[in-house]
């Protein structure tokens, strides 16, 4: 598989795992209780020759900015 590939896959990955999360989130109150969410590296991430429209970064920002964690 190639890289792009790859890294495309991975990003629809994640858009899938951040949205079953923020369902989940608004049933049980998960991540309103949380004092700060740290998210781990994503590294050699290329865009397609096609943009995906979003940065990993802002896909996890549109999921958490009504929450208040520090930056």
């Amino acid at each position: 598989m190639n890289k792009l590939l790859y890294n495309l896959l991975m990003i629809q990955k994640l858009l899938i795992y951040l949205s079953y999360r923020s369902y989940d989130d608004e049933r049980t109150g998960k991540l309103a209780k949380l004092k700060a969410l740290l998210v781990g590296a994503f590294t050699d991430i290329c865009d397609s020759t096609v943009p995906f429209g979003m940065t990993y970064k802002e896909i996890i920002f549109e999921k958490v900015k009504e929450y208040e964690y520090p930056g």
